[in-house]
């Protein structure tokens, strides 16, 4: 005979006595002496998780970026979130949104400082669980840095180097487009849009003239604003590295 019970539909907080009386086919012996007070406590039941983002996440600059799951546990867990190991603070940019089962954190306008490694502690006194995701917010370049240098000047060509962006945007560069402009007239000319390295020849000049240069850096997002050169003529002068207006 199993002489254990389970008794449910117990209100958590609440107090209850118990007694046993035994039964056999002539009725209903006399009930034991009551147990002492117990009270019914929380069920304890370890964290679970269910995270609605991978491990690694890409957006854009400006978009919505939302990392969103699901947990459970007894007693109710506490949720934090870090970036970098840091704990993240809610503000006007980054929202977070909790209930007793879901959790969210939002970016509504995405930037590219907020980028970084992402994880999510869902923990109480019996466990823990985490959930981590490493985030990129990509955007077009930012210009190549100066200054440009010219490193060798003649009167139908020069030679000219930059340095990269200091932010790529996330995503490697692919190319960058290189213009000319004679600075008697408004119009920029294509030297190149295929340049894979900092340094370039622009030709076809004409002795005497002076010119700009501008470069701009792109990736598979776009293009970046334009780094531009001092003035510079062409003519046959080219004896040490140039930086401003000959």
């Amino acid at each position: 005979m199993d002489r254990k019970f389970t008794k449910g539909g117990l209100k958590e907080n609440s107090t209850y006595e118990f007694r046993v009386s035994a039964v056999n086919v002539i009725g209903q012996g006399k009930h034991s002496f009551c147990t002492k007070p117990i009270k019914v406590k929380e069920e304890l039941e370890p964290p679970t998780i269910d995270l609605d983002f991978r491990d690694r996440l890409v957006v854009r600059v400006g978009d919505v970026c939302t990392l969103q799951g699901r947990f459970t546990g007894k007693p109710a867990p506490t949720i934090t979130w870090t970036k970098n190991e840091e704990e993240l603070k809610a503000d006007e940019e980054v929202i977070m949104t909790n209930t007793s089962k879901t959790l969210c954190l939002a970016m509504p306008k995405a930037k590219r400082e907020h980028s970084g490694r992402y994880q999510v502690v869902v923990e109480n006194i019996v466990g823990l669980r985490k959930g981590i995701c490493s985030l990129t917010v990509v955007d077009r370049p930012q210009p190549p840095e100066g200054p440009v240098v010219f490193n060798e000047v003649y009167r139908n060509y020069m030679v000219i180097s930059w340095n990269p962006p200091l932010d790529d945007g996330g995503c490697a560069i692919s190319n960058y487009t290189i213009e000319k402009r004679d600075t008697n007239r408004d119009l920029w000319m294509p030297v190149t849009t295929a340049c894979t390295r900092t340094t370039c020849k622009v030709p076809k000049l004409i002795e005497g003239r002076e010119y700009i240069i501008r470069i701009c850096a792109v990736n598979i997002h776009g293009v970046s604003n334009p780094l531009l050169s001092a003035e510079i003529k062409a003519k046959d002068v080219f004896s040490k590295i140039h930086t401003g207006k000959i």
